[in-house]
């Protein structure tokens, strides 16, 4: 059986602001992948909105997809900031410290405007650096279904760093 756990919590903020109207970050750690949805604060930051998702080492494409396609769903603009963000993230996979939770995790960013998809895989810089995007590595579908979003999402972890 997969383990789907699919909640709205707070989280942490994303320092990378793209220019798009849904965003969501999908990390992988201990086999496990994270899906979070994020929306844009006044000012112009992301940060994490509630919508938060954890999937089982032996989820489908079709599972992957349908829950980064929700928190795209999720996702919005002009929110007020939250502060703590990174506390129900961490309460929610057993760690204490952001550090702790950087450490072994995978990060691919997924942007839609639209029909287009933009996945970015990430840089995993550490607890003071977080995940920058490697834009060199974008990979950009159209109108995918969910098991090719899934897919692509999928392959994009091996081209993160």
């Amino acid at each position: 059986m997969v383990a789907v756990s699919c909640s709205r919590i707070e989280g942490h903020v994303v320092r990378h602001t793209p220019s798009v109207s849904e965003n969501v970050n999908v990390d992988q750690r201990g086999g496990e992948w994270f899906v979070a949805s994020y929306s844009q604060t006044i000012p112009g930051f992301w940060q994490m909105n509630g919508w938060l998702c954890r999937l089982g080492s032996d989820s489908s494409d079709e599972a992957i997809g349908a829950a980064v396609e929700e928190a795209l769903e999720a996702s919005e603009t002009g929110v007020e900031r939250r502060s703590n963000a990174a506390a129900p993230l961490l309460e929610m996979v057993g760690l204490r410290t952001f550090g702790a939770y950087m450490r072994g995790t995978r990060s691919v960013g997924v942007m839609r405007d639209g029909e287009a998809v933009t996945i970015e895989p990430k840089r995993n810089e550490g607890a003071r650096g977080g995940f920058s995007p490697l834009p060199d590595r974008v990979e950009v579908i159209h109108a995918p279904s969910r098991a090719e979003l899934g897919n692509a999402v999928r392959r994009a972890f091996d081209r993160t760093l």
